[in-house]
């Protein structure tokens, strides 16, 4: 390809964003962008880079291009750190729907000293109601409660294996368990306002009256069940507890109140509809554990894939909707030992699957310690410096000699990109 007219026409077409000045050892910094099409954004991105070296910066300006090159692409952005929010307000010239874990209510005052940003903003608590969660539209008919049931299992399932520890996933027993617990707390739905608890009490309560039920002349099933109960009950303390276990009535209005404050003007209040940050950052400054945030990620993330599954195959190939997922190496952590070369967790496979429903994903974190099956199908590679040795980037890329004293040369804006089109040059990508 020819990287200099690909550069001039990058500049006046829509369907592509420019990833950065590309820097030639020969003559430095050029006047040549390297691009990707918008649609290449389906085949997923990694950006990584140590702390301070912008990685932030490159990738808000990319939401930016993607904001003016076509508004109707919605994205979500998971947030630990609290950073994304003010440098979106003064490019994206849209509302965005912030929400956040802890908070009581919706609101559209976000920012008191500066009144002429309060249309642009709205906050509201992220309630997670998991009785709703799968329950569709009018117009696809929604599905039944049963099936219901089986997804919310297969999420909390799929959640706890996710943390990497051996005591985290449920044996075949604990599953028997919590998908009947789960089967009776649904069948229970309409009693529950009066029982004063929230989900997870409620699921918590059945498990206790199922062991007391068959538990008692099997010790066994009994402790299957108290092993049950300590991995359920994080659902139910601490910030998961807002998340996940409000009381009935009280989950009700709270998302009835942030629907109403966030469908004005015919917004919707939910994860992908809109351009959505969802502040974790209360998580880090409250003494969240990473196994807590690794379960909620975990979660919110297959609300999203769900979503897109349920939305269908992309009648052409390209890009519908756009996930950024910060400190990714909580969501995907590099697993040192699979029992099969074919062996991949829920999200691993979902990744993959979410191509063809136009579901993009831009995965930002400090070190190459994500997924090596994730690092290796992502289309497109920012690499910033890296707090770790190079070998590691350099067997990520396969660099040779040449592009690793590339590398080993970055400072603060450069880094390494590879593309679908183009294996390894070195960009300056934009500043604040």
């Amino acid at each position: 390809m020819d990287l200099a007219n690909h550069a001039l026409s990058c500049e006046r077409d829509s369907d592509l964003l420019a990833l950065g000045r590309i820097f030639r050892p020969s003559s430095g910094i050029t006047n040549e962008f390297l691009c990707i099409a918008v649609d290449d954004l389906a085949m997923h991105m990694v950006v990584l880079g140590q702390t301070g070296i912008r990685k932030t910066t490159f990738t808000i300006d990319l939401i930016r291009q993607l904001w003016h090159a076509d508004v109707s692409i919605n994205w979500t952005i998971i947030d630990l750190k609290g950073e994304y929010l003010e440098g979106l307000l003064s490019r994206i010239g849209e509302r965005i729907t912030v929400f956040k874990p802890g908070l009581r209510q919706a609101s559209a005052n976000r920012h008191d000293d500066d009144p002429s940003l309060h249309e642009k903003v709205v906050l509201a608590p992220l309630i997670i109601d998991l009785f709703e969660l799968g329950r569709g539209s009018q117009s696809d008919g929604g599905i039944e409660r049963e099936e219901r049931v089986e997804k919310v299992f297969s999420l909390l399932k799929e959640s706890l294996a996710g943390l990497f520890k051996e005591n985290a996933e449920l044996s075949p027993m604990m599953e028997r368990v919590l998908r009947e617990a789960l089967q009776v707390t649904y069948e229970k739905k309409s009693e529950l306002p009066q029982f004063g608890g929230g989900f997870f009490d409620a699921v918590l309560s059945e498990i206790d009256i199922y062991a007391q039920a068959h538990g008692r002349e099997r010790t066994d099933l009994e402790m299957s069940c108290e092993a049950l109960k300590n991995r359920i009950d994080r659902f139910r303390r601490g910030m998961l507890g807002r998340v996940f276990n409000n009381p009935i009535a009280d989950s009700t209005k709270k998302l009835e109140s942030a629907h109403r404050q966030c469908t004005e003007d015919n917004r919707s209040s939910s994860l992908i509809d809109g351009k959505v940050v969802v502040d974790l950052s209360d998580c880090i400054k409250v003494g969240c554990s990473s196994e807590d945030i690794r379960l909620l990620l975990n979660i919110i993330m297959q609300i999203i894939f769900g979503s897109a599954l349920r939305r269908g195959v992309a009648r052409k190939q390209g890009i519908r909707h756009l996930t950024v997922v910060e400190e990714a190496s909580l969501l995907v952590p590099e697993v040192l030992h699979r029992r099969t070369m074919g062996d991949l967790t829920a999200l691993e496979d979902m990744m993959l699957m979410a191509r063809g429903f136009g579901e993009g994903l831009i995965l930002v974190a400090q070190r190459p310690t994500i997924s090596d099956f994730v690092l290796a199908n992502a289309g497109t590679k920012i690499i910033f410096r890296c707090s770790c040795d190079s070998k590691s980037i350099s067997e990520l890329l396969g660099f040779n000699e040449r592009q690793l004293m590339l590398y080993k040369s970055l400072k603060k804006f450069e880094a390494i990109a590879q593309t679908t089109e183009e294996d390894i040059v070195k960009i300056v990508t934009p500043m604040p």
